[in-house]
C-alpha cells in the first residue's frame, strides 16, 4: 500500500528502518496513485504512524482528491472497470472479465503481473 503513495523504495526504507516519510515524498498528483487506496476494505490507518504528521496529511489529501474523481480503469484495455470486472487479490486494481479472461467471478483472482511477481 505504501507503494502507491510513495516511491518502491522509499517505502521499503521507512518499512526497515522506520524512517518517517514526509509531505516532499508523497505523491501529490491523483491520476498517480492507483484508486485501490479508496477501496473500503483497506485499512489506511495501518500505515499512518510510517508518516510525520505533514506527511500523513499530504496522504489524507490525496485520498480525498481520489475519492471526488473515482475512476477505476483496467491496466489492460485502459477503459473504465467499474462494470463487469475482477478485482485482483493482490494489487486491488480491477480488470474487465473479458481482458482477464475469466468468465466468472472467483473468490481470488491474480492478475498476469501479480502470478508473475509471486514466482
Amino acid at each position: 500500500m505504501l507503494k502507491w503513495l510513495v516511491d518502491e523504495e522509499l517505502a521499503m526504507l521507512a518499512i526497515n528502518t522506520n524512517k518517517l516519510i514526509s509531505e516532499s515524498d508523497v505523491e501529490c498528483i491523483p491520476k498517480r496513485v492507483q484508486c485501490a487506496i479508496i477501496d473500503e476494505t483497506i485499512a489506511v490507518g495501518e500505515i499512518k504512524h510510517f508518516f510525520t504528521t505533514d506527511g500523513w496529511t499530504a496522504v489524507q489529501q490525496i485520498i480525498n482528491a481520489k475519492k471526488q474523481r473515482a475512476t477505476w480503469v483496467c491496466p489492460v484495455c485502459s477503459e473504465d472497470a467499474s462494470t463487469k470486472s475482477i478485482c485482483c487479490n493482490r494489487c486491488l486494481e480491477w480488470s474487465h472479465f473479458i481482458c482477464a479472461r475469466v468468465n466468472v467471478k472467483s473468490k481470488q483472482w491474480f492478475c498476469t503481473i501479480c502470478k508473475l511477481a509471486a514466482k
